[in-house]
Order: C-alpha cells, then sequence, then structure tokens
C-alpha cells in the first residue's frame, strides 16, 4: 500500500461497486483511451464515476522533482483528469464533479479505538524490524496481528508481469457493464 500501490483505490473500486474507471499506479494508460471509455460510458449510462489513486497517471503529470528525503514530488492526477475531462466533455454541455477525498480522510478526529489499533500495530512493526523481518507488512488479519510478505500486499502483477488477480478482480467488477477491451493498458514490472 502507498504512492506506487492502488491497492486502496482497486479495492475501495471493488467494494463500492459503482466505479466505472480505477486508475492506478501500475496500469499506464493512455489519455485518448481514457477519453474515449468516458464517452461510452456516458452514452450507455448518462454519469461516470472515476477512481484515481495518488500515483497513477504520472507520466501525464510528472513534476521530475525530489523532496528533501529524495522522494519523487507527484503531480495532482486528480485535478489534471478534472481539467482535461472539464476541456472534453464542454463542447457537448458536460462537466465533472471532483472530490479529493485526503482532507476528508486524513481531517477526522481519532478516537480511542483507532488510538489503540495504532499503537498496537506500531509496537508490533517495530518489534518485528527488531526481530530482523525485512520486506514485510504488519497489519490485522481476523483480529490476529500478523505479518504478510510485502510483495503479496503491494504487487498486484505476477511476478512474469501479466496480470495479477487483484486487478483482474477490478477490471471484472468495474468494467463488466461495458466492458469494450482493454485500454491499451502497459503493466508496470
Amino acid at each position: 500500500m502507498g504512492r506506487d500501490s492502488g491497492f486502496v483505490a482497486m479495492h475501495a473500486a471493488t467494494a463500492a461497486d459503482v466505479v466505472d474507471l480505477c486508475m492506478i499506479p501500475e496500469v499506464k494508460v493512455e489519455m485518448k483511451d481514457v477519453l474515449a471509455h468516458v464517452d461510452r460510458t456516458l452514452a450507455q449510462k448518462g454519469y461516470m464515476v472515476i477512481a484515481v489513486a495518488e500515483g497513477a497517471g504520472q507520466e501525464h503529470v510528472s513534476t521530475g522533482e525530489k523532496d528533501a528525503t529524495g522522494h519523487t514530488v507527484y503531480g495532482d492526477i486528480g485535478v489534471f483528469l478534472r481539467d482535461t475531462l472539464n476541456k472534453h466533455l464542454k463542447p457537448s454541455g458536460g462537466r465533472t464533479f471532483y472530490i479529493d477525498p485526503s482532507y476528508i480522510i486524513r481531517s477526522v478526529p481519532i478516537n480511542p479505538n483507532d488510538h489503540i489499533y495504532c499503537v498496537r500495530l506500531a509496537n508490533d512493526a517495530v518489534h518485528t524490524a527488531m526481530r530482523g523481518y525485512t520486506g514485510v507488512c504488519v497489519g490485522a488479519m481476523h483480529n490476529v496481528i500478523s505479518m504478510l510478505p510485502c510483495r503479496l500486499e503491494g504487487n498486484m502483477l505476477a511476478e512474469d508481469g501479466r496480470i495479477g488477480e487483484t486487478i483482474e478482480e477490478g477490471l471484472v467488477t468495474n468494467l463488466s457493464d461495458n466492458w469494450n477491451g482493454p485500454l491499451n493498458a502497459h503493466f508496470v514490472t
């Protein structure tokens, strides 16, 4: 999970069951294909819901900059997509409604249960590292704190670059009504 993984966006889109397009960093798409998909969906349904992971579409909005820690400063794909879609839809009278959930997600005060859970995860993550484990994620599975190899958590592609089960599930769930073939997706390995 993180800026370079569409884990949260893909699972949220799958759970919501109303998303018509989910853009994730693991799958590169051409904007012409996205616009064509938008046109097909709007013609069929009259509206469309798009979910976008933070790291998606960086080939279109890359800043080329690094922050003080050496991490890539990402361009804002949400604003880029909103502006591109508004420009594309304006001649036909269409428009977009853009919601940036980062403020909603990060602005809710924690409650005591959140604090206890986070302390528990933090303690177990530190103990895991002190035991010498690396490349693992610590999280709750059936209310038991567990370690999972990170490659199982974040890598949604098969090791040989083929589409992974999670992406396939997301494609089937989110595009089944109007799936007309691939969006010329290029999978990142």
